[in-house]
Order: structure tokens, then C-alpha cells, then sequence
């Protein structure tokens, strides 16, 4: 493998144990409200990527395993699964 390719790979699977790690301590603070929000981020997901599980950040929030090597890390914008757990993280530590 190529070794910057590997880094890619390293840095990316920190991220993602960082993130899960975030959404879980964001998720138990409020099980029912905010799964909710989880499931109307996740229903929006779903409708405007039908290769919504080609995404790795996905498999967070879905509380799926990852079957396969994903084309892609996270979604653009304000479909970005990250930027969906830092805000909720952070407006967690700000209240």
C-alpha cells in the first residue's frame, strides 16, 4: 500500500473512533430527543444519497458495522456527519 495512502487511512479511522466516541457521550445524554434528530438527519441522508452505506461516517449514526471498504468518508456541507456530531458535542459542552 502506499505509504500516504495508509496515513489517510490512519488519520481517518482516529477520526472516526473520535466521532464515535463523541456521538455516544452527544447520544446517552438524551436517548429519546436525540435520536430523533438522528433518525430525521438519517431519513434526509438516505433521500439524497441512495449510496448512503458507501459512506463510512454513516455506519455512526446508523449503529451499523461497515461491511466494506467505503468510496467515501463523510458527506459534503451540512450533510457532513461530522459536522452533525461536533455541533451536537459542542452545544453539549456549552449548556
Amino acid at each position: 500500500m502506499d505509504p500516504e495512502k495508509f496515513k489517510q487511512f490512519n488519520k481517518e479511522d482516529e477520526n472516526f473512533n473520535e466521532l464515535k466516541e463523541k456521538f455516544n457521550i452527544w447520544l446517552r445524554k438524551d436517548l429519546m430527543k436525540n435520536n430523533e434528530e438522528i433518525v430525521k438527519f438519517i431519513n434526509e441522508i438516505k433521500r439524497k444519497y441512495p449510496n448512503h452505506y458507501d459512506c463510512k461516517l454513516y455506519h455512526i449514526l446508523a449503529f451499523s458495522g461497515i461491511q466494506h471498504e467505503c468510496s467515501m468518508f463523510d458527506f459534503p456541507g451540512d450533510d457532513s456527519v461530522e459536522k452533525f456530531i461536533e455541533e451536537r458535542y459542542s452545544n453539549l459542552n456549552n449548556n
